[in-house]
């Protein structure tokens, strides 16, 4: 449970949105207090939701006898390999996406001039805050980033039908959340000391990540889909 708890926590920092959003925050003004509201508002919401998982829903839900743990790694490892075909494969996934033009065609035409001056007030907000120094909006994102996804659900009904102690289900989900965010730790400690460097191999970092193909993504599910097949069968 730990193996699989530490590298779900890893495989966390590596996502893009997430990586973009550290770096909107290093390029705000005092980029240290800004990491610091991001990490809090993810440590927040990520400890809350899992607790709710773990300690309130649970009773009614995630201790159901149909539950077993062994049983959830073989789904979710199914799963996992099932999306990497689909990535591996040639399909075009934003082919029914909507085009602007097509958008327009479909509401009859452009939008009307009270909705426009509407929109372009809305835009400029949202410029000012991304633009401006407080570190709210950047607690903010925090927040959003750390909104329970599937795969962290899927980590907490792990944890919680594992047959572990309260005290221990405690410390799998802070030590997830702990290591889930060292991506944003680690600069907060560099910044301090190379904020130029820093800064630099955030960007090269985040380039990287944007530049795997569907293929390199497709590869790395399906090691983690066949890693929770094996796990799981090993438990049946």
């Amino acid at each position: 449970m730990w193996i699989t708890v530490l590298g779900l926590a890893i495989a966390v920092n590596f996502e893009p949105m997430r990586l973009g959003l550290i770096t909107l925050a290093l390029g705000r003004p005092r980029p240290v207090l800004q990491l610091l509201a991001f990490l809090c508002g993810s440590f927040l919401m990520s400890v809350t939701a899992g607790l709710i998982v773990l300690f309130v829903v649970r009773p009614g839900v995630l201790g159901a006898p149909e539950f077993s743990t062994a049983k959830i790694q073989v789904v979710f490892g199914v799963l996992a390999v099932l999306a990497a075909a689909v990535l591996a494969s040639k399909l075009p996934l934003g082919r029914f996406a909507r085009t602007p033009d097509a958008a327009i065609t479909a509401t009859g035409g452009p939008p009307p001039p009270g909705q426009s001056r509407t929109l372009t007030f809305v835009a400029s907000r949202v410029k000012g805050l991304v633009r401006g120094s407080s570190p709210w909006f950047s607690g903010a994102m925090g927040l959003a980033i750390a909104l329970p996804s599937i795969d962290y659900l899927a980590l907490l009904i792990l944890i919680g039908t594992s047959g572990a102690a309260p005290l221990d289900q405690l410390g799998l989900l802070i030590t997830f959340v702990a290591v889930a965010n060292t991506v944003v730790a680690i600069p907060i400690a560099s910044f301090l000391v190379a904020p130029a460097a820093t800064q630099a191999r955030l960007e090269a970092m985040r380039a990287w990540v944007l530049a795997r193909t569907r293929r390199d993504v497709a590869l790395i599910l399906t090691l983690a889909g066949a890693a929770l097949v094996t796990v799981g069968v090993a438990g049946l």
